[in-house]
């Protein structure tokens, strides 16, 4: 490696005194040759060399304002050709601005840098440097009076972030504090603009005052004071006002001279016959069932149901946990899972496992603990619990007889659905949607095949795996 290192320093050196002519064209390219000989001043014929270029602005150690990488092959007389600007977009160097460097590195190994003399007056060309605007359109338009200083100014502020709340609208209007306690103690304090317009606009229409009551007025009208209306006050019309916005319900009011008929009230204290139709009161018992269609209270179900539940849990059809919840298990070749995400509080020793409620305590924590995702209690019974390492490790966290998977039984998992033809369109190693539920996943657009796309096709083989989010320092929320 020494040796060819040394070789190919040797052939820069001779190339850099080969530079050959610079072809400037309207894409902003030119051309770079050179001859690339081996330490006895061979060309190198047929061979492969890395070389990367960098162009620096102003001196040997300046800014760098391009690069590109080339791997190129020297031809039968040890010549190499690049285009300089094939790789990446040369237009970005303004040549009328500075003097620039030509840098030349191959295998890594710095090799030379000399001035580009000639300015490639082809590209240079593409930045003009004084114009005359002659459109009477842009000249008449805003636009026509920005200048670079603008443009500079502005994308300067831009780059302070978001200050648009710092300026003041054309109608605004600055909120003052009255301090005087003689000003704010006098009836001119709650004048406000919209009181004076007003009254200017009343103003206008002439002298109108005798049309108004004052405060103290009294009614002296004998037939008014007679009237019903003589007693309707504000709070009246603004109830009445509410309750015409509800709508039509005068059907639900009883009039004043209403008089309930309880004849057809059935007070149920012993066997009777019934006919017609009743109104019933109080409580109805309904009897433990006896015969075939005899009515049963919810109770009685409910009792049923546990013990038909018990039953399942007795014969291995289902399975219950130390917290008592019953989960829903599958055989897949000859092995039986739940098909449920574990959500027990205790051990199977009846101890209680820690509960977190908070990313800050679960990240300082370091013994057996469990959490909900996005820590949401509500995410318990959908989701299952989310358990640390230390909590799986205590080998008593799922029910007597049960135990968390390892990675050999995940895999015999895996052989079997492949060998068994639940891969995604019956073959292949895809089988994440096979065991996937049909709910609760993200419905999008993705990949055929994967689990949330076309979710209805999900769970061909009935393990109902649930997305129920992770904990690493935070979690997120489940699907």
């Amino acid at each position: 490696m020494k040796n060819l290192m040394k070789i190919k320093t040797l052939a820069i050196v001779v190339a850099l005194q080969f530079i050959a002519l610079f072809a400037i064209s309207q894409t902003a390219k030119f051309n770079y040759q050179a001859v690339v000989r081996d330490n006895l001043g061979n060309p190198l014929v047929n061979t492969l060399v890395d070389i990367d270029i960098r162009i620096l602005q102003g001196t040997v150690d300046g800014t760098e304002v391009f690069a590109e990488y080339h791997e190129a092959e020297t031809n039968a007389f040890g010549l190499v050709t690049l285009e300089i600007g094939s790789v990446e977009d040369l237009s970005v160097v303004d040549w009328s601005a500075d003097t620039y460097f030509f840098e030349v590195t191959v295998d890594e190994e710095l090799m030379g840098t000399s001035q580009l003399l000639s300015v490639p007056m082809a590209v240079s060309a593409t930045y003009a440097e004084n114009y005359d605007e002659s459109d009477p359109v842009y000249t008449m338009a805003p636009a026509s009076t920005i200048t670079n200083d603008d443009i500079n100014d502005w994308s300067s502020a831009y780059s302070w972030g978001d200050h648009a709340g710092l300026y003041l609208p054309a109608d605004y209007t600055p909120e003052l504090v009255e301090e005087d306690p003689l000003y704010s103690a006098s009836p001119a304090s709650t004048i406000a603009n919209v009181n004076i317009a007003n009254w200017n606009q009343a103003y206008l229409w002439g002298d109108h005052s005798g049309l108004y009551l004052p405060s103290d007025y009294s009614e002296t009208d004998p037939v008014y004071t007679m009237a019903p209306a003589s007693t309707i006050t504000n709070d009246d019309i603004n109830d009445w006002s509410t309750a015409y916005a509800w709508g039509d319900h005068s059907g639900l009011y009883l009039p004043s001279d209403y008089s309930p008929d309880y004849s057809n009230l059935v007070n149920l204290t012993d066997d009777q016959d019934i006919a017609g139709t009743k109104n019933f009161t109080g409580t109805v018992t309904v009897p433990t069932p006896v015969n075939e269609y005899d009515a049963v209270p919810k109770e009685y179900v409910d009792e049923l149901l546990s013990r038909i539940e018990d039953l399942e849990v007795e014969t291995g059809m289902k399975v219950r946990d130390a917290s008592g919840n019953v989960y829903n298990i599958i055989t897949l070749g000859s092995q039986v899972w739940m098909q449920e995400n574990l959500r027990t509080t205790r051990y199977r020793n009846n101890v209680d496992i820690q509960y977190i409620t908070d990313n800050d305590t679960w990240n300082t924590n370091t013994d057996a603990a469990y959490c909900q995702a996005m820590h949401n209690p509500d995410n318990e019974e959908i989701y299952g619990n989310l358990y640390n390492w230390e909590a799986v490790n205590t080998g008593i966290l799922c029910p007597e007889g049960w135990h968390v998977p390892t990675a050999v039984e995940w895999q015999e998992l895996f052989t079997w659905l492949e060998d068994n033809g639940f891969g995604y369109g019956g073959s292949g190693s895809d089988i994440a949607k096979s065991l996937s539920s049909e709910e609760l996943w993200f419905d999008g657009f993705g990949t055929p095949g994967t689990v949330g796309n076309q979710t209805q096709l999900n769970n061909s083989s009935g393990f109902s795996a649930r997305p129920a989010s992770f904990m690493r320092g935070f979690t997120d929320n489940p699907g």
